[in-house]
């Protein structure tokens, strides 16, 4: 144990195991067992730890320590990205085990290992799992968020705002109370309550003032803006965004505020927000694609396709990328 806690897991190996040699039987049999698999786990030797934990789970002896190997297991599956193994194996210990104090961990893991997976249905329905049948679980709050997360991304937005409603108490005292406002704001947007997604964001930002979550909240009551048609408060919001300290936030600001511009019947003004993105927040990837994008259509539209081509030559975008920009991410009306 010393040799654990000295952090020299090679030689602390090679005394377990002479430990199981000697005393197969011993009092501290199992816990040896145990070590030897999570440095196994440790050290990469992830075949090893495999065996150890996976002969240590059928121990009826020391229940307690085969649960914990049995879980571990699961963790090793997933790390060899056998994903199946490890559903299967943290399924398994939530049927076999269902009172474990390590039943919320495995079941908010699962519901982790589905999210990953894309397989939102069971994500959701793992995630309520916890949220319902553990309530007192540190992972309460958060299984609740991401059942919701999970529902929003099934295009499932009733249950969406059903999770955030039924399980707020619990989200509201985890980190995630933020990102859920965040969240419910998504949710009825979604559904084309910009109205009350507008107070969800606003909410938001007023409880975090100068953090990631205000300055996302912000952006987001710029959308809900434009797509009430309230373009002079959009306007001003960007604009105040677009002068903001994150070099990101002000990108996606003026992109918007092109948007706001562009659906003000202003598309030189438009044009001159986007350009601006472009030229000066070219690093950010992801949102210089949507202003070249939305520059290049709005040119087509006021017959300069030149103009349009020579943003492409210049950014070495093909005309056919910056359509499918244009498709997800789509200029508001005017």
């Amino acid at each position: 144990w010393c040799l654990l806690q000295q952090d020299l897991l090679p030689d602390a190996q090679t005394r377990l195991a002479e430990y199981l040699i000697l005393y197969p039987d011993g009092r501290h049999a199992v816990m040896a067992q145990l070590q030897l698999g999570r440095i196994a786990a440790e050290l990469g030797e992830l075949e090893r730890a495999e065996q150890q934990f996976a002969a240590l789970a059928t121990n009826r002896s020391d229940t307690a320590r085969a649960q914990q190997a049995a879980y571990e297991l699961g963790w090793v599956y997933a790390r060899q990205d056998r994903l199946d193994d490890a559903i299967a194996q943290f399924s398994r210990f939530i049927s076999d085990a269902p009172s474990s104090e390590l039943s919320d961990d495995v079941a908010f893991y699962l519901g982790e290992l589905f999210f990953n997976r894309r397989d939102y249905e069971r994500a959701q329905r793992a995630f309520l799992n916890v949220a319902s049948q553990y309530p007192s679980s540190p992972h309460a709050g958060a299984a609740a968020y991401w059942a919701a997360a999970a529902a929003l991304r099934r295009g499932a937005h009733d249950e969406c705002l059903a999770a955030l409603s039924n399980y707020w108490p619990r989200i509201a005292g985890s980190t995630l109370a933020l990102d859920a406002l965040l969240l419910r704001g998504d949710c009825l947007a979604a559904v084309g309550e910009h109205v009350a997604a507008y107070r969800a964001y606003h909410a938001a930002a007023q409880q975090t003032t100068g953090s990631y979550v205000a300055a996302e909240a912000r952006l987001r009551m710029g959308e809900c803006l434009l797509a009430t048609t309230n373009i002079s408060a959009a306007i001003s919001l960007y604009t105040e965004l677009a002068e903001g300290r994150h070099a990101l936030t002000r990108a996606r600001a003026l992109v918007g505020l092109g948007d706001a511009r562009h659906a003000a019947g202003d598309p030189r003004g438009a044009l001159s927000e986007w350009l601006r993105v472009l030229y000066d927040y070219r690093d950010f990837s992801a949102v210089a694609e949507q202003a070249l994008a939305r520059a290049a259509r709005l040119y087509e539209e006021l017959n300069e396709p030149d103009r349009a081509q020579q943003l492409y030559r210049l950014h070495g975008v093909t005309p056919a990328a910056a359509v499918t920009a244009v498709t997800s991410d789509s200029l508001p009306d005017k």
